[in-house]
């Protein structure tokens, strides 16, 4: 990929994005939740944690040769697509923890602050 000048001003302002979004995500390490929610393990964290990782060394590489090939630049794409699917599987576990409270709290059955995670199937 050898951007035209007009591109790099759109990479410049994908790269503030990408850093709000850090900040952002920084600031999440500090929130206090609600006493009202149950709290969720999100094993896929760490994964998502270590494709970001691997997407930026390619940038990396994309950026000491001085351009990026297509196949890096799909590369980069199945990193962010991964990602996705590991926030979606997130979501889910978010939705799921809420519908069991929710009928929990219908029945009329105490919901436990905190919920030991279940043991891993291998």
């Amino acid at each position: 990929m050898i951007l035209l000048r007009k591109d790099l001003q759109y990479l410049k302002e994908f790269g503030v994005a990408v850093h709000r979004f850090a900040d952002e995500t920084q600031r999440m390490v500090h929130v206090t939740p609600p006493a009202d929610r149950t709290p969720t393990p999100h094993p896929e964290l760490q994964r998502m944690a270590a494709e970001f990782d691997r997407a930026t060394e390619i940038v990396r590489q994309a950026a000491k040769a001085g351009f990026m090939t297509a196949a890096q630049y799909r590369r980069i794409a199945r990193h962010f697509e991964v990602m996705g699917e590991a926030i979606e599987r997130g979501a889910d576990r978010e939705e799921a923890t809420a519908r069991r409270d929710a009928a929990a709290v219908r029945r009329g059955v105490a919901v436990p602050a905190v919920r030991k995670p279940r043991a891993r199937r291998r």
